[in-house]
C-alpha cells in the first residue's frame, strides 16, 4: 500500500521525527534467528539491548496456556522481525487463555500486577521508559485482550503486521512517543479499537487497513499525532479522535487526520 506524501506545515516536527524513526542498535547488537519449532521466548531471554530477532515462517504458541503474555519485551532496542513471505506467514497464536500477544514496556510495568490496569501503566507516573522497540512481519492472532501492547516506549515502529481476532485492542501504544504504525492490517477486534493510540505523543498512523472491528482507528488523549492515508471500513465506527477523563495524560491536542 502506498502512503501519500504530505508536506510539513510549520511546527509539525512530529511528522519528521516519526517518519525518520530508527531504533538505534547497540554497539554489539546481534541477530538471533528462530526456526519453526523453536521458541521466540528463548531468543528474547538471551537477547541483549539492540538485538534483532528474526523469526522464520511457522505458527508459534509461546509459553503455556493461562500465561498473561505470549511474549514480553523489557529491554531496550529489540527488533522482532517476522520473515513472512506469500503463503508462509509468521503467526503468533494464543496458546490458550493468554491475554496479550506481545507486551513491550519497562520492567516496572510488566507482569500480573502492573498489567492489571493496562491504560494506567506504572511507568506513566514513574517516568521510566523503554528506549526503542520494533515489530514487523507478524500475524498476531486470537489474544483475549490485545494483540500488540506498548507502554512507555520512546521510539517505536509497528510495521507490516496483521492483528486479527483480538478481544479488546489489536495494536495499542499507550503513554508512548516518537513512533509509527504503518502498513498494518487489523481486523475482527471484538470490543474496542483495531488500532488505538492512547495518551501518546508524536505518533504517525499511516497506510494501515482496519476493517470489521468495533472501532477502526482511535486517537485518545494524545498530542501531535497524525492519521494519514489509512483505509477504514466495515467497522461500527471508523475513526475516533477523543478525550476521556481519569487517565494519566489529560489533553488531546494537534491531531491531523
Amino acid at each position: 500500500m502506498r502512503t501519500p506524501s504530505v508536506p510539513l506545515a510549520p511546527g509539525r516536527r512530529w511528522l519528521a521525527a516519526a517518519a525518520l524513526l530508527l531504533v538505534a542498535p547497540a554497539a554489539q547488537a546481534a541477530t538471533i534467528v528462530v526456526h519453526p519449532g523453536a521458541s521466540i521466548r528463548a531468543a528474547l531471554a538471551r537477547a541483549s539491548p539492540g538485538d534483532r530477532i528474526e523469526v522464520l515462517p511457522g505458527t508459534y504458541r509461546e509459553g503455556a496456556p493461562g500465561d498473561l503474555n505470549a511474549l514480553t519485551v523489557t529491554i531496550d532496542g529489540i527488533a522482532l522481525v517476522g520473515r513472512s513471505r506469500p503463503g508462509h506467514p509468521v503467526v503468533l497464536e494464543n496458546a490458550g487463555g493468554q491475554s496479550y500477544g506481545v507486551w513491550a514496556s519497562p520492567a516496572d510495568s510488566a507482569g500480573p500486577g502492573p498489567e492489571a490496569d493496562d491504560e494506567h501503566p506504572p511507568c506513566g507516573l514513574a517516568g521510566t521508559v523503554l528506549r526503542g522497540f520494533s515489530i514487523s512481519g507478524f500475524t498476531v492472532r486470537g489474544f483475549a485482550a490485545h494483540g500488540v501492547h506498548l507502554a512507555c516506549v520512546d521510539g517505536f515502529s509497528i510495521t507490516g503486521n496483521i492483528a486479527e481476532d483480538s478481544g479488546v485492542y489489536g495494536l495499542f501504544p499507550v503513554v508512548s512517543r516518537n513512533g509509527v504504525l504503518t502498513g498494518n492490517l487489523v481486523t475482527r477486534t471484538a470490543t474496542d479499537a483495531g488500532i488505538y493510540v492512547g495518551q501518546s505523543d508524536a505518533v504517525l498512523v499511516a497506510g494501515n487497513v482496519a476493517h470489521d472491528n468495533e472501532l477502526g482507528l482511535e486517537i485518545e488523549n494524545s498530542r501531535n499525532c497524525a492519521a494519514i492515508g489509512n483505509q477504514v471500513f466495515g467497522n461500527t465506527l471508523g475513526l475516533f479522535v477523543d478525550i476521556l477523563p481519569f487517565l494519566e495524560r489529560k489533553t488531546q491536542e494537534a491531531t491531523l487526520v
